[in-house]
């Protein structure tokens, strides 16, 4: 008995995410982008809203990760607030960014699009 109500627990609560919490779960976990030059970048996105920054196997920093509007932004610590698009193949590509409250779109050669490996 206390397993059924477990399991109808459970599924009540899966049932009550909101599209944005889904999109959040979804987002989770490590992206990988490799540049002309053979620089590789990678973005691990954790469960408690941080997402660790490397560069060539390198841990750089941590930075606080939210949703806004259906795109994940990533704020710096300062003023400047990157900006990525999430997309059907569960890739993320890094689109602009936010300074003083002033959105930027890069052009789409500067554009980097980061694959889900994990």
């Amino acid at each position: 008995m206390k397993v059924l109500v477990l399991i109808v627990m459970s599924l009540l609560v899966v049932g009550c995410l909101t599209p944005e919490q889904k999109l959040r779960d979804s987002v989770i976990g490590e992206y990988e982008f490799t540049d002309e030059d053979g620089e590789t970048y990678k973005g691990v996105f954790l469960d408690n809203g941080i997402v660790e920054e490397h560069e060539n196997g390198h841990k750089l920093e941590e930075r606080k990760w939210t949703i806004v509007n259906g795109e994940i932004q990533v704020d710096d610590g300062f003023k400047k607030t990157a900006v990525l698009r999430i997309k059907k193949d569960r890739s993320i590509t890094r689109i602009g960014y936010i300074f003083d409250g002033k959105r930027t779109v890069y052009l789409k050669k500067d554009q980097w699009t980061f694959k889900k490996i994990k």
